[in-house]
């Protein structure tokens, strides 16, 4: 992925968890359940998209697939809606 396509992807998550999920961002490292841990996700999507910004592309990845694991084992995306986010031509996650 280029670093456009890791931020676009971070984006595009943090407004499906917001529109679909109505969960805002929250820092919150020691979230326990699944509304906590989601919006803990939707903060980190956007620290990703600022490592992008300041040129940190390898820990906004590290970030993305992190962010990634944690949409596929609450059920928000599936690995193949994922990998489909990752391809080089992909269009941006609904």
């Amino acid at each position: 992925m280029t670093p456009e396509q890791v931020s676009a992807t971070a984006l595009a998550y943090e407004r499906a968890l917001d529109e679909n999920e109505g969960l805002l961002p929250v820092k919150n490292p020691t979230a326990v359940t699944i509304s906590q841990q989601l919006r803990h996700v939707a903060w980190m999507c956007q620290e990703t998209r600022k490592f992008v910004q300041a040129g940190e592309t390898e820990k906004a990845m590290r970030w993305l697939g992190f962010i990634q694991g944690t949409l596929w084992s609450h059920g928000v995306y599936t690995i193949g809606e994922m990998r489909e986010h990752n391809m080089p031509t992909a269009s941006s996650p609904t």
